[in-house]
């Protein structure tokens, strides 16, 4: 089973998240200490107020250390640790991260972080890969990886997804060997 870090827990991670969870892969999530997501109804990080979260069916469960995340698992539920500076990174050893912070600069999510990050949001050449959610862009999403500067998906396969994202359904890149 791949280990899955989601790095926030707003409303837009709360949805990949929810993704992930409904297909079974066990996902922790870091947050910051004072989280402001604008929608705070449909987003995990309201666990770190609260002590845990509900979105559709899933509930998110703040632990304080790794150590509590298989108890949260046990129960079908997604662990939340308080980790803006994703400390626990290394100590977890994840196959993917995604980082859905949604900042306008990176805050310390790098390619070494795991094999395969993965960054929603704005442009940055940090991440292995990224998609590139926005309404106001005709293209709708753009990947970006090393071995690629931009590669920009052709209008109706874009307008295809950006109208998925919109409706909360998203991309999962998956690679093997």
């Amino acid at each position: 089973m791949l280990k899955i870090i989601v790095r926030g827990g707003g409303d837009l991670a709360t949805g990949v998240i929810h993704r992930l969870w409904g297909a079974g892969f066990k996902v922790l999530v870091l947050e910051c200490a004072k989280p402001a997501a604008i929608r705070r109804q449909v987003a995990l990080c309201e666990a770190v107020y609260q002590g845990s979260a509900q979105v559709e069916g899933l509930t998110a469960r703040l632990i304080s250390s790794l150590a509590e995340a298989d108890a949260v698992w046990e129960h079908d539920e997604v662990p939340v640790l308080v980790d803006a500076a994703a400390e626990s990174v290394h100590a977890f050893a994840p196959d993917i991260v995604i980082d859905a912070i949604i900042a306008k600069r990176n805050l310390a999510t790098s390619s070494t972080m795991a094999p395969l990050v993965i960054a929603l949001g704005n442009s940055s050449d940090n991440f292995f890969s990224q998609i590139l959610a926005t309404k106001y862009n005709s293209t709708g999403i753009n990947y970006i990886s090393n071995a690629m500067s931009f590669c920009y998906l052709a209008d109706s396969f874009a307008d295809f997804f950006a109208d998925r994202i919109q409706q909360g359904c998203f991309l999962l890149i998956y690679l093997s060997g």
